[in-house]
């Protein structure tokens, strides 16, 4: 993706993935850079014309004009604190956005166009990875990453990190004893976090 003020999103573009392993019936319920944990939206999904969550209209209706967007509405949004591995789909691997670096709306963009500049419209589908390797920004995660720590969902699509001991004996949101329903992968290297800043991380889907 050519720099730009959306940014090179949290994504780095060393991976080691199965095709097959990606979901790409879903959209993102907003606008976020690529590498967002996200977890399954639940609420009315009907691919129609209303957005499927109010009575909103995704087109508008003029004198002898009907220009509706083209919208997906299966929806995934950014993985919450206490969502369990059962709700998570996955990492989505291109930056959503309405609009590019100079104003340009997105969906005006070739397919082609988008794709290779690493992003798509808001509101249209978005590759979601649901198990492989993948490198991320060091924001991305809460603390130091330790290779072989296992990580959780937390706030706006981004990793807690927990140590072993933690999965087996912490108290999850629940108040129950073990976390092996949160773990959403393990931390793969963390060679990167002092040479680049960046880890990564194995995804273990559910």
């Amino acid at each position: 993706m050519a720099a730009s003020t959306l940014g090179q999103g949290n994504l780095r573009p060393f991976r080691v993935e199965n095709p097959y392993e990606r979901r790409d019936q879903y959209a993102l319920s907003t606008t976020g850079l690529n590498g967002m944990l996200v977890s399954y939206e639940t609420g009315a999904q009907s691919p129609d014309d209303a957005d499927g969550y109010s009575t909103q209209q995704v087109g508008a209706s003029y004198t002898n004009t009907y220009a509706p967007l083209m919208i997906n509405n299966r929806r995934v949004r950014p993985a919450a604190a206490g969502d369990t591995k059962y709700e998570i789909a996955g990492v989505t691997l291109y930056t959503t956005a309405l609009n590019e670096e100079n104003g340009l709306p997105i969906y005006l963009m070739p397919y082609e166009v988008r794709m290779a500049r690493g992003f798509v419209a808001t509101g249209t589908s978005v590759p979601v990875a649901q198990r492989g390797k993948y490198t991320f920004a060091i924001s991305q995660i809460n603390k130091a990453p330790i290779a072989g720590y296992p990580v959780v969902a937390t706030g706006v699509g981004a990793f807690a990190q927990l140590t072993p001991a933690e999965a087996v004996s912490a108290l999850n949101p629940y108040g129950q004893t073990g976390w092996s329903d949160y773990v959403v992968g393990v931390v793969a290297s963390n060679s990167g976090a002092y040479n680049g800043g960046y880890f990564e991380l194995e995804l273990k889907g559910a």
